[in-house]
């Protein structure tokens, strides 16, 4: 994993994201909240408030299914990638919470694709008013 470029990995989640998301705004508001949602809870809270809007936003899952995707890229120790499903994924997501240094590695690329899908989609709206 060392030799990996994780910001680059992120960048290709949220063009994944951008690329098959809602629109735009809709997408700026909800990486918005789950940033907020990150910072102050963690990974586990952050995937319970997109499960929390899956049925509402469409982005939501797509957000779901590309973090998730690098997550399981990135930590192999939270075991091998089944369906996306609500329970599974959480009790993977718990599985990082077993070594500090996953955890907070995690957290900062969570929030560096959050990052990067607002700043697409601010891109985006701008292209397209």
């Amino acid at each position: 994993m060392l030799a990996d470029n994780l910001d680059l990995k992120c960048a290709k989640a949220a063009n994944q994201v951008v690329t098959l998301g809602s629109k735009d705004d809709q997408l700026e508001k909800l990486c918005n909240d789950c940033s907020s949602v990150l910072a102050a809870h963690g990974p586990y809270a952050l995937y319970l408030y997109l499960w929390s809007r899956e049925k509402k936003n469409d982005a939501a899952l797509i957000l779901i299914r590309a973090t998730f995707d690098l997550l399981l890229e990135c930590f192999p120790s939270m075991g091998p990638k089944f369906g996306i499903d609500r329970r599974t994924s959480l009790d993977q997501i718990g599985k990082l919470s077993e070594n500090l240094d996953d955890l907070l590695l995690a957290r900062r690329l969570l929030s560096r694709t959050l990052s990067y899908v607002r700043y697409h989609a601010k891109a985006n709206s701008a292209v397209t008013t």
